[in-house]
């Protein structure tokens, strides 16, 4: 029989409090996450805040102004070769006069249209001209959002 100290047995204790075993060491890593991920997952919250904001003020502004549902049907309508007759329409309808915020929205409208017709021509999405060129987006941008912005 082996004579053991007490002091002994308070470093094996030690001993295997300071070293945990793999299984711990692999747990601890989990726990701990690294700034990267920490700032990963914060601007994941702050997207997912921004998208439920957006959608938000986007029913708030058609709620307000009924009149969008039936600028967006009529958007629907419009090909390609119609330019000329979008700009024309927006120039003569009740949206210039309108408030800013549903000019921009109707303004965002009409990029998300020009967008689907470009896709659909097999076009770049920003697929926008050299000066002084212009498309049908900046000429509605000229008549819907003149000042820039606020």
């Amino acid at each position: 029989m082996t004579y053991q100290s007490p002091m002994d047995d308070l470093f094996a204790e030690y001993g295997n409090k300071a070293i945990p075993a793999p299984q711990m060491r692999a747990q601890l890593r989990k726990d701990v996450k690294s700034a990267f991920e920490e700032r990963m997952e914060e601007k994941q919250r702050l997207s997912a805040r921004y998208r439920k904001w957006k959608t938000s003020e986007a029913r708030a502004t058609l709620a307000s102004e009924p009149r969008l549902r039936a600028f967006n049907r009529y958007l629907r309508k419009i090909e390609p070769q119609d330019g000329d007759e979008l700009i024309g329409a927006i120039a003569e309808s009740w949206l210039p006069e309108s408030r800013q915020d549903v000019r921009i929205y109707a303004l965002r409208m009409v990029d998300r249209h020009c967008n689907r017709l470009n896709l659909r021509l097999g076009n770049e999405i920003l697929d926008d001209p050299l000066p002084p060129e212009t498309n049908v987006y900046f000429r509605a941008r000229a008549l819907l959002h003149a000042g820039g912005r606020a």
